[in-house]
């Protein structure tokens, strides 16, 4: 019978090894050729020792294969088999080294690219396409197939079973090579240990892969014979079935005859890790299928007795106590308040040590030693006992009828001590019959209280799903500011700081397992908040306040780690700082700052907001200065020989009963239930006496004597008190209520009911636009302290902003409108200016959750709140006021319709009246280029970044190259988001600019695809320098235009290219300013700018943009030739007229130049004529490159002065992003270096003088 096709391929895929059918595959050899050569080839190392020369392989083949070499066909199949030959011997050579090198040096075997490939397409053909978190990483399956090698497989603990997703995170570690070379290799990483069945299903998910790609690859051994996913399958039920997770014990006392028996997540973990263990320690023995010796494992009742059920029972019995942690279940705690320290009998009963002296617990019983009281006299219940307590209603009848039940965790709760939160809670509680359970869990409680345990964390996360709230106050010895003083004050040294915030890199040993401890503490802190955050639950996780700057050092502070930021972007999650000697019985001021998620605070006086830093690293901002209160500092011993910064880790009394009372809902400092005090009209001047005078850190430099006699004498009480402020420097929330009160009624808010609040007051002032004309506002002439006030505020709290206009409202709420008569594409900003509560807007938004009805027409919207005390957003978009508690004051800048049609000495008016002294210009042309600061500031680290910081995850990435540590450049500026991980870029971008970004990516992804086939092969074209010609053509190029302008706020606009540019720079301009570009304006806004021409820098240097470049500190020193203003061309150049003249008419039909006689340029510019030698250099394709000397004679680039310092990216930056590619996953990095012809010439520039080459 004839051979088939599929009678070949099956033959191959069960005889010969799957990489080396690859290779075959690759090389595009014939089924045919395959299925000869797989008689007696059927392995890679077999087949690459055919031969030792191409000309022994070509003679091999031509003898052992149907090949004819007499014909082109043959001739192809014989090149095509000779080439998968020497392939396989190339391949095997370098594994043959590789190997070797691993074996001498002790390090892991490297696994093939190849051979994981065929192993993973071997696997897939069975089960379908793998996902990532399915696939095995290539460091567990190389280590797997070492140890198959050396003839035992083991079972790894279940961290050690890593997939592709987990192997990102793997680090580099460094070895030198038996020749002497450095060798990196990736460092093997655990991941986490699973928390729950589901995840466990994953990580045994990834072991069955694991063992089916190895039987793919070692067909022969006696272990995978057989072997398929059901076998896994098999044991992932056994494990998690009702014999093992979902065990079922008798249950005695009368109830219900069975119930879940109450045992550790740990339990299982350790009785399935033995299970596999036993399993295969028999198949690598005995040589014995992995099929048979796991059902073997499954039957083996001495197994399970050893390692299951005898653990269960002492387990069970060991149970002694609801303070031995972690126990299962939550502890009641609704008697009387603990003593200040814990029962010494107690504890000795509870570990298990002593003799067992001390008050009488319980009696024995045939289930063992019962319990039925804890030592300070409180009942345990049956279920406890014997674990099988799982329902919360049990619980609550032993101590009768409450209004609620409460749970809640404390974590890193301390010593415990009388007046500490659980005390006041307990208090609190029975005063409000309220059922309360909880868990304190601190490494000076107890020794099972070790939160480095993950096992620990695991069971705690188990637990959290019970839970009604959670308090972390991870350790801060580590990150303690008193470190940074050890120069002047005795005490131990810093160990971290701002730019190293994870420890400096010459720690000691002991320091360095210091702080790696306390990363481990901090980051599990913060992953335990963002299950809370998933689950619903209540959160707080205290620190001290990060404080800038101390003794030239920026100390480290869990505030700035990426986990603290990414926890703030989830909904309803907030931060804010505080002074603890607010609460009268502090021994230090200790400003502390909370992280927390949906707890209701009781009354007390809080600074909102992220924590800032000026340019310097000083601190800026939320907390005041000063707390108000003289206390002694904590620095060095005191008298007893123990730090003075002890004394304030505990938190004071007040404070307690004042977390307390937050946590259980509880009002009981007489406010309401607001974040902060909530204040009415009424109460300002309790406000001004309660609240400290220095809320708000809006602080700015004094203004100029120029803007002083500006703004003249003031002409009423409100212009008054605005002078007072706006000279003081800064301002506070009393001055603010003062302002609103002294504030005359003018007009109501539309969209609203008018009287509908009493306490409304409005003030606007600015430009105006009604029907076409635009003007100043009768408060820009009557009211200009007020006007010039007011936006100083706003430039203070958002730096950079553009607006025509400024608004004061307090209790305004309008209804759903759109400012139609705003500037499109600007964006107002309103800054909260008092202490009240909600009170954000409602925004226009499809996938939003809020419905109203405008103008007969339900839309959806979505709530835009606070952050950073201002929020930002469209105007063209329908918005209203969100209701609020307290008395809502806010300050509004906003920009009105073609604001270029105000007459000139209104707009040079408004420009002084509005500008920001300390942050540039923020009148109507106005952009963040303008922006000139100092060259002399001292800049931060990763460089002086505003918008950049906030849009982007982190802090950038940080480059060490031989000793040296730098900030990431990527040569696109500081405010690049290249200079970011690529996982890490845009997360905080605002709502508007994240859609347009999605939105053009988009288009151009659908565009790419739809207009090249082979996207790889287009690109190595490019590369290759193969692609002579564009792959779009005009018309596709167009449409493509005519989609993006369709996404900015003047298409129209967009679609025009200026006058001699080949540029759509307005395009450009829109588009960078939504996506928040700082320096958007000097595309087509700025008084010089690339659409209308800039000057070339002559004797005019260019504003510093500091945003983007760091300051030039050097200058080339350019030769000091004699003065000339008129100079001959070069011989190069005289040699090439032809050459030079057809170039110059070729750009002057493109618009790039104009001729121009010597007379003619003689009568037209006089003695500012300059006439700059020209040279000529020849290119390999014939034609000639010009070059204009513009230094020699003329000495025009000596009178150009740049400021700003262009950094390209080097060595050093090109290795740290390959390493953020390995981690990534991504083994490949290319770089394409392409250049615009004729670049320079098609900029746009502004004669400021006539410097002219000579043909």
């Amino acid at each position: 019978m004839a051979l088939t096709d599929e009678n070949r391929r099956t033959f191959l895929a069960q005889n010969v090894s799957a990489d080396l059918v690859y290779l075959w595959e690759e090389l595009n050899v014939s089924l045919l050729h395959q299925y000869e050569l797989g008689q007696n080839y059927r392995s890679m190392v077999r087949f690459a020792a055919l031969a030792d020369t191409r000309a022994g392989a070509r003679a091999a083949f031509a003898s052992d294969v149907t090949v004819d070499p007499d014909n082109a066909a043959g001739r192809a199949a014989l090149a095509g088999l000779v080439a998968a030959w020497q392939s396989a011997l190339d391949t095997t050579e370098q594994e043959r080294k590789l190997k070797a090198e691993a074996h001498v040096l002790g390090l892991p075997k490297p696994l093939p690219a190849n051979d994981r490939l065929a192993m993973r397409v071997a696997l897939e053909a069975s089960l379908g396409s793998l996902e990532d978190r399915e696939e095995p990483s290539s460091t567990y399956l190389a280590l797997k197939m070492e140890e198959v090698e050396a003839g035992e497989i083991k079972a790894s603990l279940l961290d050690e079973v890593t997939c592709t997703v987990d192997e990102v995170n793997a680090n580099f570690q460094s070895s030198v090579d038996s020749s002497g070379r450095l060798r990196l290799t990736k460092e093997r990483k655990k991941a986490k240990l699973p928390t729950g069945s589901e995840e466990l299903r994953q990580r045994l998910r990834v072991e069955a892969h694991t063992f089916l790609m190895l039987a793919a690859r070692f067909r022969n051994k006696a272990w995978f014979q057989g072997l398929s996913s059901k076998d896994f399958l098999l044991h992932v039920d056994y494990v998690l079935g009702d014999k093992i997770y979902l065990l079922q014990t008798v249950r005695p006392e009368g109830g219900p005859a069975m119930s879940w028996a109450n045992f550790s997540w740990q339990l299982v973990l350790n009785y399935e890790h033995r299970f596999r263990k036993e399993a295969y320690k028999q198949a690598s023995r005995n040589n014995r299928s992995l099929t048979d010796t796991l059902k073997e494992a499954r039957d083996n009742a001495m197994l399970k007795e050893t390692y299951f059920v005898g653990p269960l029972a002492m387990e069970m019995a060991s149970r002694a106590s609801f303070s031995a942690g972690p126990p299962a279940k939550f502890q009641k705690i609704d008697g009387a308040p603990p003593p200040p320290t814990p029962d010494p009998s107690w504890d000795r009963d509870r570990k298990g040590k002593g003799k067992g002296k001390g008050k009488f617990l319980g009696k024995p019983s045939k289930n063992g030693f019962v319990f039925r009281k804890t030592p300070d006299g409180r009942e345990i219940c049956y279920g406890y006992n014997n674990g099988s307590c799982s329902s919360w209603e049990e619980w609550n009848s032993v101590s009768g009828i409450a209004s609620r039940t409460y749970r809640f965790l404390y974590l890193f709760a301390g010593p415990s001590r009388h007046s500490d939160v659980k005390s006041y809670l307990v208090e609190l509680s029975r005063k409000h019959d309220i059922n309360l359970f909880g868990l304190e869990i601190d490494l000076t409680r107890s020794t099972e209280h070790d939160l480095r345990s993950t096992s620990l964390w695991a069971t705690l996360s188990e637990l959290l799903k019970e839970a009604d709230a959670v308090v972390l106050a991870p350790p801060c010895n580590t990150f303690s500011r008193a470190r940074a003083r050890w120069r002047i004050s005795p005490g131990p040294p810093p160990l971290r700081s701002l730019e190293y915030l994870h420890g400096f890199p010459w720690l000691s040993d002991s320091n360095r397992n210091l702080v790696e401890d306390a990363n481990f503490l901090v980051s599990k802190s913060f992953e335990f908040c963002q299950l809370c955050v998933e689950a619903g639950v209540a959160f707080i996780i205290e620190h001290p306040e990060q404080l800038g700057k101390v003794q030239h050092m920026i100390p480290g502070s869990i505030w700035d780690m990426d986990d603290s930021k990414h926890l703030l972007l989830f909904e309803g999650v907030e931060t804010f700082a505080f002074f603890q000697c607010q609460w009268g019985d502090a021994l230090s001021k200790k400003p502390t700052r909370f992280m927390a998620f949906h707890v209701h605070w009781d009354s007390f006086t809080f600074f909102p907001g992220a924590h800032r830093l000026a340019s310097d690293g000083s601190y800026a901002g939320p907390l005041p200065r000063h707390c108000g209160h003289v206390h002694e500092p904590l620095l060095g011993k005191d008298s007893d020989g123990d730090w003075k910064t002890s004394r304030s880790a505990a938190y004071p009394p007040n404070m307690c009963h004042w977390l307390a009372a937050s946590l259980l809902g509880l009002r009981v400092g007489g406010g309401s239930a607001a974040s902060g005090a909530r204040m009415t009209t009424s109460q300002n001047l309790a406000a001004a006496v309660l609240q400290p005078p220095e809320l708000f850190d809006w602080q700015w430099a004094p203004w100029s004597l120029a803007k002083v006699a500006l703004l003249g004498e003031p002409s009423c009480s409100l212009e008054s008190k605005s002078r007072e402020i706006a000279m003081s420097g800064r301002i506070s929330q009393a001055d603010m209520f003062a302002l609103c009160d002294l504030i005359t009624d003018e007009e109501t808010g539309r969209g609203r009911r008018p009287g509908e609040l009493p306490t409304e007051k409005l003030f606007t002032s600015g430009a105006y636009v009604h029907g076409g004309v635009c003007g100043l506002r009768k408060h820009c002439r009557a009211s200009p302290w007020t006007t010039a006030l007011l936006a100083c505020i706003i430039n203070c709290v958002c730096p950079g902003s553009k607006f025509t206009s400024v608004l004061l409202g307090r209790d305004i709420k309008t209804g759903p409108h759109r400012d139609e008569n705003n500037e499109p594409g600007s964006h107002n900003i309103v800054v909260k200016a008092a202490s009240f509560s909600r009170g954000g807007l409602l925004l226009e938004d499809e996938t939003g959750d809020q419905e109203m009805i405008v103008n007969g027409q339900l839309r959806q919207f979505r709530v835009l709140g606070f952050v950073d005390e201002f929020l930002r957003f469209d105007p063209s978009l329908w918005h209203a006021t969100e209701d609020w508690e307290g008395t809502r004051i806010v300050v509004i800048g906003f920009s009105i319709r073609d604001p270029h049609k105000l007459k000139s000495e209104d707009r040079i008016f408004l420009e002084r009246l509005l500008g920001d002294e300390d942050h540039g210009d923020t009148g109507p042309t106005r952009s963040t280029s303008s922006k000139v600061k100092s060259p002399d500031i001292e800049y931060p680290f990763h460089g002086y970044m505003e918008a950049a910081r906030s849009y982007n995850y982190g802090d950038p990435l940080t480059v060490s190259w031989r000793g040296l540590h730098q900030s990431m450049c990527d040569g696109c500026g500081l405010n690049s988001p290249g200079r970011w991980r690529p996982g890490s870029r845009g997360l905080g971008l605002p709502w508007e600019a994240s859609d347009l970004a999605q939105r053009i990516h988009g288009l151009l992804l659908r565009f790419v695809s739809e207009n090249i086939d082979d996207t790889k092969k287009a690109f190595f074209r490019l590369a290759l320098g193969r692609m002579t010609s564009a792959p779009f053509s005009p018309e596709s190029m167009e449409h493509l235009r005519d989609e993006w302008f369709r996404l900015l706020p003047d298409s129209k606009a967009a679609s025009k290219v200026a006058e001699g540019q080949p540029f759509y720079l307005e395009a450009l301009s829109q588009t960078s300013r939504l996506l928040g570009d700082e320096d958007w304006g000097i595309l087509t806004r700025d008084p010089e700018n690339y659409g209308s021409g800039r000057k070339v820098g002559v004797d005019s240097p260019f504003p510093r943009v500091p945003l983007v470049f760091r300051p030039k500190k050097k200058w080339r020193d350019y030769d000091d030739s004699p003065y000339q203003a008129i100079n001959a061309n070069y011989s190069s150049a005289a040699l090439v007229p032809d050459q030079l003249e057809a170039q110059f008419e070729e750009e002057e039909a493109l618009g790039m130049m104009f001729p121009l006689s010597e007379a003619e340029a003689r009568k037209r510019f006089g003695d500012k004529l300059h006439v700059a030698s020209l040279g000529a250099i020849m290119k390999d394709d014939g034609t000639v490159r010009t070059i204009f000397d513009g230094t020699h004679s003329v000495k025009l680039n000596n009178r150009i002065r740049i400021d700003d310092h262009l950094e390209f990216p080097g060595p050093s930056c090109v290795g740290r992003a390959m390493e953020e590619m390995e981690d990534d996953g991504y083994h490949l990095l290319i770089g394409v270096a392409a250049d615009v012809a004729k670049g320079h010439p098609k900029v746009q520039t502004s004669l400021g003088g006539p410097w002219l080459p000579r043909l």
